[in-house]
């Protein structure tokens, strides 16, 4: 239990994927860091657990090796759309990978929690946070501590952010998700993300090791509630000829989360630090929440620890502003034309012809691995 005498250099509210990112870099500058999270870890959560390939880059700059990510991931080559019992191929040779969250961000939080200085309260549900002078008062069941600096990174529906007095946007046309665990116990799955287009919506099929995938359902409030159920999700699954000889196993409570597509917050308040889905929830169809949290946490901490060292708090925060748009503009350009492209009835009809002549494969590649200055990379940008 900590007391109010204890004042580390920088509070991370939120140990999940954005928060332990900023934790192993500000760990690496010297500075002492508490991470409080709500969760008992290792906890799964809402998630379609597909890594790009900027995400991999990201966890390599934090110390997680290539080979410590494929023990517990599988490579993808690509995307399988099917849609009215035709099968739309979208190959992406950019290093997509499929790795349960739950193992991923054990593996981030235990290579944070290596760095002298850093240290977790887990299982620390917030009761407030006070902005003081100098710095912000933040409390928990059983403890509280100060800092000069805070970093929110406790998810989409934030709720240091609310008490910091910032409200959740308002979402137009919003969408909802769930996602679960499945084995297949007959046949298996090839390296590939297989995307179901339904009414209403989108069905993800992850595929993971050892015969595990996950399947994600986004889309119209009605659809996910009706694949809160595990059978409504089997029938679904043994009527896609894609899919046919497979036979499915749950190993998991579908886990809800909505809206998944609130958009921009706003990337500080109050002097706090905003990253991951705290800051920005990209519509999980681009498959870019993970990489949008590894990116935007290590970005923040580069911000504080600069501040740490005397350079102003309002020139950091603008900064992080700047560099966070624009390492994540080309990724929201892409999670947009994937709404566009498989959520609308006008981009279901152009998806077969885009995918044929190699268009769908340039975007997603582009998007994962972005090559600066293509004209492909300024058309993401320009819809980002």
């Amino acid at each position: 239990m900590r007391n109010h005498a204890f004042s580390p250099s920088v509070i991370i509210v939120g140990a999940s994927l954005a928060g332990a990112a900023a934790a192993i870099e500000l760990g690496r500058r010297g500075a002492s860091v508490l991470l409080l999270d709500k969760a008992i870890f290792p906890r799964r959560k809402p998630c379609g657990e597909g890594l790009s390939a900027r995400g991999r880059s990201e966890l390599e700059r934090l110390g997680v090796s290539s080979a410590e990510l494929r023990s517990i991931g599988r490579e993808v080559g690509g995307y399988h759309i099917e849609y009215r019992g035709k099968v739309i191929e979208v190959a992406d040779s950019g290093g997509l990978i499929g790795v349960p969250r739950e193992k991923i961000d054990d593996l981030v939080l235990r290579q944070a929690l290596r760095c002298e200085g850093v240290s977790l309260q887990s299982g620390a549900a917030l009761s407030s946070i006070t902005r003081r002078c100098g710095g912000f008062e933040v409390a928990w069941t059983g403890g509280s501590a100060m800092s000069e600096f805070l970093i929110i990174a406790d998810g989409v529906n934030s709720r240091s952010a609310r008490l910091l007095g910032l409200t959740t946007p308002t979402v137009v046309n919003p969408r909802y998700g769930s996602s679960s665990a499945w084995r297949i116990t007959a046949g298996s799955l090839r390296p590939f993300v297989t995307v179901v287009l339904v009414t209403g919506g989108e069905v993800y099929i992850t595929p993971l090791l050892d015969g595990r995938c996950n399947i994600s359902v986004l889309g119209m409030r009605e659809l996910v509630q009706r694949a809160s159920h595990v059978d409504y999700i089997r029938n679904l699954l043994e009527r896609v000829p894609l899919l046919a000889g497979l036979k499915w196993k749950s190993i998991g409570t579908p886990l809800g989360a909505g809206p998944i597509n609130s958009g921009y917050r706003g990337s500080e308040i109050g002097g706090a630090f905003l990253v991951g889905d705290a800051c920005e929830a990209l519509d999980p169809s681009g498959g870019f929440g993970m990489t949008h949290a590894l990116l935007s946490g290590r970005i923040a901490a580069e911000c504080v620890g600069r501040a740490l060292g005397g350079t102003p708090l309002e020139g950091e925060l603008h900064r992080y502003a700047l560099e966070r748009e624009n390492a994540v503009r080309d990724m929201r350009g892409f999670t947009r034309m994937t709404v566009m492209m498989m959520g609308s009835t006008l981009g279901r009809t152009v998806l077969p012809a885009a995918a044929r002549i190699g268009l769908m494969s340039l975007f997603s590649h582009a998007a994962h691995a972005p090559p600066r200055g293509s004209l492909v990379g300024r058309v993401l940008r320009f819809f980002g």
